[in-house]
């Protein structure tokens, strides 16, 4: 892809003019944008090192300060990272881990209960006994 400065300059707008209109609406994105610029300036920094025909020093200062901006951008990488931690622990509470525990639970509850059922019949039938012999009602 050949990106001219009118593109890049049109990219820059239409970011600048999205952050405005979500800013209306109560969207708060300038920390994410900061954390992309240092995103993008590692990856082209290290891409620029690692190339044949790039200045290695270059490549290394741009990647630097990259890590820079995103070592200042840490709070959101950590935000980012303990919301994921609930999203997922709160997506297996709801899908998998619960509907396992309930199955199995659910079995062990009807295994007690048979037993359960099966002990309690018995008792009743051997009181059941006892007071027919009692009163001589069995024949």
């Amino acid at each position: 892809m050949n990106w001219t400065g009118k593109a890049i300059v049109g990219i820059i707008l239409l970011f600048i003019g999205a952050n405005l209109f979500l800013q209306t609406l109560g969207i708060q994105i300038g920390g994410l944008i900061g954390l992309a610029i240092s995103v993008l300036l590692i990856i082209y920094g290290y891409r620029k090192m690692k190339s044949d025909h790039g200045s290695n020093l270059l490549g290394m200062a741009i990647l630097i300060f990259g890590l820079l901006l995103a070592i200042g951008h840490l709070h959101i990488f950590t935000g980012i990272f303990i919301a994921a931690m609930i999203i997922y622990f709160g997506y297996r509470l709801v899908t998998g881990e619960k509907t396992k525990r309930v199955v199995d639970q659910d079995e062990e509850v009807a295994a007690s209960t048979s037993d359960a059922s099966q002990t309690s019949k018995d008792a009743f039938d051997e009181e059941w006994n006892k007071f027919l012999e009692k009163n001589h009602l069995k024949s």
